[in-house]
């Protein structure tokens, strides 16, 4: 019997346009946290440069077919692609 992965989100990123906070999985997984306070989207501003743990997974929502890259980069550096036929990459 296999366990279910228990995400462990970082905030990394914020989603102007759709004033939502972008967090991501050592697994690879990619989500968004939506509607934000204030105080979140404040320091969520900071986070490509000092991403921070998530403590709220409940109001994460897993974007299926986003990935984040599996590699080591310098911090504040995040690649995110989406994956699967329509991709452009």
């Amino acid at each position: 019997m296999s366990q279910e992965h228990q995400h462990e989100w970082i905030v990394f990123s914020t989603a102007v346009n759709i004033v939502s906070l972008l967090v991501r999985c050592e697994c690879g997984a990619v989500g968004l946290v939506k509607a934000p306070t204030a105080k979140e989207w404040g320091r969520a501003f900071h986070a490509p440069s000092h991403p921070y743990p998530w403590k709220e997974p409940q109001r994460v929502e897993i974007l299926e077919g986003w990935t984040t890259e599996k590699r080591i980069y310098p911090k504040g550096y995040n690649v995110v692609r989406r994956t699967g036929p329509d991709s452009l990459i």
